[in-house]
């Protein structure tokens, strides 16, 4: 400002080395999951897929877990399929997925669990030594009472599953089922001495 016409400057050799900026970092911004919420059985699968948010060139993978679960067989896998056991008891499950990129960010889903239901199914032998009652579907864990009654000619022996004596009462309370099963209700001709 004192030398406006540059009578006593000087004349200085700069270098300059331009140079690119550093890329900016990786940054996640959301994590969501769908389905949020679903319905689902013993012994079945559900799939899930997971969408990662992010800014400069961001990683989009995902680490998959399942808790709530009681059964070791139930597990969730890499690609977000979720494997439900068939001994399964809970009631319900949470997936979550998370981010592997910064693990803050994470969604989560609600698994319901349906009862299942099973047949159970009465029948009489021989078919015309009496009237058995209870067959019909009935939700796991539930309680059925069976019946029979012998006709003229017959008495009752007893209850039968698999081959096996189960009762010899002609009112059997059948009991936390968990799959389906046939009883039959075996009647013995009456036996008469005739002198």
């Amino acid at each position: 400002t004192s030398d406006p016409y540059f009578e006593h400057g000087a004349s200085v050799n700069l270098t300059m080395e331009i140079m690119e900026p550093a890329p900016p970092a990786p940054v996640i911004t959301s994590v969501s999951i769908s389905p949020g919420t679903v319905a689902a059985s013993k012994n079945s699968t559900c799939t899930f897929t997971a969408s990662v948010s992010g800014e400069n060139n961001y990683s989009r993978e995902i680490v998959w877990s399942v808790s709530g679960h009681k059964s070791s067989n139930t597990f969730i896998d890499s690609n977000g399929i979720l494997n439900i056991a068939a001994d399964e008891t809970s009631t319900a499950l949470i997936v979550k997925a998370v981010s592997r990129q910064d693990s803050r960010y994470s969604a989560t889903a609600l698994v319901s669990l349906l009862k299942s239901s099973y047949f159970l199914q009465v029948e009489a032998e021989p078919d015309n030594g009496g009237t058995v009652h209870g067959s019909g579907i009935v939700e796991e864990g539930a309680y059925v009472t069976i019946s029979a009654a012998p006709h003229n000619g017959f008495v009752f022996d007893g209850w039968f599953l698999d081959g096996n004596r189960v009762s010899s009462h002609s009112q059997f309370v059948v009991d936390n089922l968990h799959s389906n099963r046939t009883y039959t209700a075996i009647f013995r001709p009456v036996s008469c001495r005739i002198n």
